[in-house]
């Protein structure tokens, strides 16, 4: 070792500290990339031959001849449950597999502060999962916290990494090229194709809604307006505001509900317009934009600031919290929203299922120029990440666990239950099926549920509690919705009630991965460039509201140039710049030219319309609606 764990723990805890006093997370990196080949060697352990799957070794008298291993796993997440600490189906099931027993542990709050703990003292338990967006993870790798799964793997699942395309080998690699952990939620281009070929589209990450009882007052007045261009929209609200008997908001409300502004984050009533307004975040070269140089950024915030200026937006929406804009929802008050549906679903559902007639629907709008919204859908690289603790003194079962959770029996254990018990097969995996009269390949199968009983204790959102599935954790989100009944995952009634919400607006949505690049944390310029892009980033966060509360366009765009001379000054050409060079890496390794799809041949526009295409929307079943007591 070139350095004792009592000495790397006490730099840990400096680099902590300070980070948390300068806001700072490359700070964190920095201190512990002075640390390097800090050894983990694995224990010695038999190997695993590839004859059967690995997990099915554990009763055999060569390995471990029916020993039961009790496994701790701690998740970084206090709103993640698993009632699988228990006894349920899906817990036994796993047992009866792997011999392996979980006990899960989450902290009391999201502060960070009891990972942070056991790092510094050394007691990471077996398993650790926590968001793939922190840093911290490849921290834990770097420095010998946690063993390599590419080398757990050759010895004790020697299928595992099969189950793992390149694209996520490659994109999670550490500086080694070994693979240290295993993300959950994420999307692989494979998956992506083949679940287009089956027949089905992911939604739009967000749409922006409106009380329909006040859109067809709307309508019916004004059957000549055009609410989609912007200064229909607008005209639209004053005229909704002003004229409308069913508006009787309290001038204190937001007609036009802004989402929260967050002191660490953009607002995403911003991020999301630009969307609406067609941003392009590369050039006709294929060339990364900053956004916030951009036409679209700029007609985004001179947009909320006329709905501001014509009081369509209260002040105290820039300063309300999440809870108090969620709150306005669930009330009904605003007459449109433009927040993300999924950050505030239990709002929408509250108002939605008590007041039918009056449901918040989605509602399209362009730029200046007419362009159609260009909307990301749903893709993503992943929410949680899951890693092995090198304090683990039985990483070969872990190893053989974490072989069968990934392996498409133990995604359908986690997801949907026992077969038979909980569900049957309806279309086997690579049979064909009919989708829409046409002739599909269902590359994981289609389920349908067991009975009745079963299917309305998932609707009433108890399928955790009771059998122990339906959590999520290695889960590959794409097998989710490939072989769930609906062709999508749908699981009680607010998750109908949001599908509906979204899905008018799918013919507007692109795939998100083709732009989702990462940084080079091995580049010598990675930290200065993390740093230089927090700070501006900041910058752009603590001026939004002022920008955006100006009483004249003319001194909105005043301080929007002058917040983008010194976001130039403090050097975000310099962050452009990397992150182009790393875009365009990203880009040759899926073999595209370009991320945005109206570059691509053939692209066609899709057609404006207002209320979208409620075509794209679904049924839901009587049952759903039962199960949930509306």
């Amino acid at each position: 070792m070139t350095m004792n764990k009592t000495a790397m723990i006490r730099i840990v805890v400096i680099a902590v500290i300070i980070a948390l006093m300068g806001g700072i997370v490359g700070v964190i990196v920095s201190s512990l990339n002075d640390l390097k080949d800090v050894e983990s060697n694995l224990p010695d352990f038999p190997t695993t031959p590839a004859e059967k799957n690995s997990w099915e070794y554990w009763e055999d008298s060569d390995y471990d001849n029916g020993e039961i291993v009790e496994l701790d796993w701690y998740v970084n997440a206090s709103t993640w449950r698993w009632s699988g600490n228990g006894s349920t189906a899906v817990a036994q099931a796993i047992l009866e597999k792997t011999g392996v027993k979980i006990n899960f542990s989450v902290p009391v709050t999201d502060d960070g502060e009891k990972l942070t703990t056991m790092i510094a003292g050394n007691a990471l338990p077996d398993l650790v999962t926590l968001e793939v967006n922190d840093n911290t993870r490849i921290s834990l790798a770097e420095e010998g916290y946690t063993f390599s799964l590419t080398e757990m793997a050759k010895r004790w699942a020697p299928k595992f990494l099969d189950r793992y395309t390149a694209e996520i080998q490659t994109r999670f690699a550490a500086t080694d090229g070994d693979l240290y952990g295993m993300p959950h939620l994420y999307y692989a281009q494979e998956d992506l194709d083949a679940y287009k070929e089956q027949g089905s589209a992911l939604l739009p990450n967000t749409v922006f809604c409106a009380r329909e009882d006040m859109l067809d007052w709307y309508g019916q007045t004004y059957p000549e307006a055009d609410p989609t261009t912007p200064a229909g929209f607008i005209e639209m609200c004053k005229r909704v505001k002003k004229e409308c008997p069913l508006y009787t908001t309290d001038s204190g409300y937001s007609t036009v509900q802004l989402a929260y502004f967050p002191a660490n984050n953009e607002c995403e009533s911003i991020t999301k317009l630009t969307e609406y307004f067609a941003y392009l975040s590369e050039d006709e070269n294929g060339q990364l934009k900053y956004r916030n140089a951009d036409e679209r950024y700029q007609e985004a915030l001179l947009f909320i600031n006329e709905m501001y200026r014509e009081g369509l937006i209260s002040y105290s929406n820039f300063t309300d919290s999440r809870s108090a804009v969620g709150s306005n929802i669930q009330n009904g008050r605003p007459f449109v929203t433009l927040v993300t549906p999924q950050n505030y679903q239990a709002n929408f559902y509250q108002w939605n299922t008590a007041h039918k007639d009056q449901e918040y629907v989605p509602i399209v709008f362009t730029n200046k120029d007419g362009d159609a919204p260009l909307l990301k859908d749903l893709s993503g690289t992943g929410y949680l990440y899951t890693m092995v603790s090198s304090n683990c003194e039985r990483p070969d079962r872990v190893m053989k666990l974490l072989d069968f959770l990934s392996s498409d029996e133990g995604q359908m254990l986690m997801l949907y239950g026992v077969e038979g018990e909980h569900w049957n097969w309806d279309i086997l995996p690579g049979e064909k099926g009919t989708v829409g009269g046409k002739e599909v390949t269902f590359k994981y199968g289609r389920v349908k549920w067991a009975n009745e009983e079963v299917e309305r204790t998932v609707y009433a959102g108890n399928s955790v509690i009771t059998y122990g599935f339906d959590f999520e954790i290695l889960t590959n989100r794409m097998f989710d919705h490939m072989v769930n009944p609906t062709g999508i995952s749908l699981r009680n009634l607010s998750s109908f009630i949001l599908y509906n919400q979204k899905s008018p607006l799918v013919p507007y949505c692109y795939n998100a991965m083709t732009g989702a690049y990462t940084r080079d944390a091995r580049d010598k310029d990675y930290l200065s460039i993390v740093n230089k892009d927090t700070k501006i980033k900041n910058l752009w966060i603590e001026r939004a509201s002022t920008i955006l509360t100006q009483d004249t366009a003319e001194d909105c765009m005043m301080i929007y140039n002058s917040t983008l001379a010194t976001a130039k000054s403090w050097g975000y050409e310099d962050v452009l710049a990397f992150d182009n060079a790393c875009f365009q890496v990203y880009k040759q390794q899926r073999g595209i030219r370009f991320a945005m799809p109206v570059y691509e041949e053939g692209y066609v526009q899709p057609e404006i319309r207002f209320r979208g295409f409620p075509e794209y929307m679904i049924e839901i079943p009587d049952l759903a609606w039962e199960a949930a007591g509306k």
